[in-house]
């Protein structure tokens, strides 16, 4: 448990506007992580793969739905099927 992690969630469908976003965080407070949302909006999961290269930050849980339970802890392998597709 790390109780004074500080995670950035954000919202796919932003796009490159949320790589800056989260540098932004990043200069200003420091970020641990990415949890995105509405990924599912993102055809080809251009935004999370800019947040793991560009910013080196890990995305922890990647929303793909409107409730809870369409929230899940990312998968580099969710991203890959989509690009190949």
């Amino acid at each position: 448990v790390h109780p004074d992690m500080i995670i950035y969630i954000g919202e796919a469908q932003a796009g490159q506007a949320i790589v800056e976003q989260v540098s932004g965080f990043e200069k200003e407070i420091g970020v641990d992580g990415v949890i995105l949302t509405k990924l599912d909006t993102d055809p080809k999961g251009g935004v999370a793969i800019s947040i793991l290269s560009e910013l080196k930050k890990p995305i922890f849980y990647i929303g793909t739905g409107q409730g809870y339970t369409d929230l899940e802890k990312f998968s580099p392998d969710f991203i890959i099927d989509r690009v190949v597709a």
